[in-house]
């Protein structure tokens, strides 16, 4: 990570891994604060190798959050995809993540637009895999809902849906408290991105399947 980035996290809590881990979360920030950008620029601006920034940004490709373009001279570049059905949620979440960890400015010359592929929010979950984001998402849905019935509805473990909430909570994101012997979720208001994160979550459900 560079220096400057370095200096600024210092005192900054933790960047939460709502895509799956850090580097997809800097990667889709970057992007939001930049638009399109070539991998190399990605890296050096995350501070990561290429080859990692290339991992990552192929699976936020494969699952339809990111599309890429070619441009005649500076080659291949990533921008997020306009055609995600959630696209302008996605946006607006990220510039607020954006706010409490921002990603570095970066003077490049403009990139015509990638072309938009159609991806339903359904179809990019599914191809994240990630139970962390299907329990969130569940989460905000209901506002506020029992661990009992996250097992159920989602046909999880008691085990490991607990450490999915208790990784939540240790992030900020999502708060509990107990109704006699029920462990009840709900989105923490006090999480920066709380309002963005939460219209996010819930067009997971909201959009067309």
């Amino acid at each position: 990570m560079p220096r400057s980035n370095q200096k600024e996290s210092a005192s900054l809590p933790p960047l939460p891994h709502i895509f799956g881990n850090g580097t997809a979360d800097r990667i889709l920030i970057t992007l939001a604060a930049n638009r399109a950008m070539n991998i190399g620029e990605i890296a050096r601006a995350i501070g990561v190798k290429p080859s990692t920034a290339f991992t990552a940004i192929e699976r936020l490709r494969y699952a339809g959050l990111v599309s890429k373009g070619l441009h005649t001279t500076n080659g291949a570049y990533v921008e997020l995809n306009r055609g995600f059905a959630a696209h302008r949620q996605l946006y607006a979440l990220l510039l607020a993540l954006g706010r409490t960890w921002p990603a570095p400015n970066i003077q490049h010359e403009a990139m015509p637009a990638s072309p938009a592929r159609k991806v339903s929010v359904s179809a990019a979950l599914q191809a994240l895999r990630s139970p962390k984001l299907t329990v969130l998402a569940y989460v905000a849905k209901k506002r506020s809902v029992g661990l009992g019935r996250i097992c159920i509805n989602l046909q999880l473990s008691h085990s490991l849906a607990s450490v999915i909430v208790n990784t939540w909570q240790r992030s900020g994101i999502v708060q509990s408290r107990y109704s006699g012997k029920s462990r009840i979720l709900a989105l923490d208001p006090a999480f920066p991105a709380y309002r963005q994160l939460r219209r996010f979550l819930r067009s997971i459900f909201e959009k067309p399947q």
